[in-house]
């Protein structure tokens, strides 16, 4: 997974982490994202792994079109 940016949704916690994680361990390049709500876990996921997180609500078009 060298030089592949994964982007995750709802990266902090539950299935997102735990495929941040393993995708973390694989050398992805990671894009984590989530709620702003969340803001506070997923940044210290973010630290932790690497990568950068943006904040979305992905059921929303115009914050995904931000995001991306």
């Amino acid at each position: 997974m060298k030089d592949k940016v994964v982007l995750i949704t709802g990266a902090s916690g539950g299935i997102g982490k735990a495929i941040a994680q393993k995708f973390a361990a694989a050398k992805a390049k990671l894009a984590l994202n989530d709620i702003a709500q969340a803001e506070e876990a997923l940044k210290a996921l973010s630290q932790e792994l690497g990568g950068k997180y943006f904040l979305a609500d992905v059921s929303k078009l115009e914050e995904v079109e931000k995001m991306v």
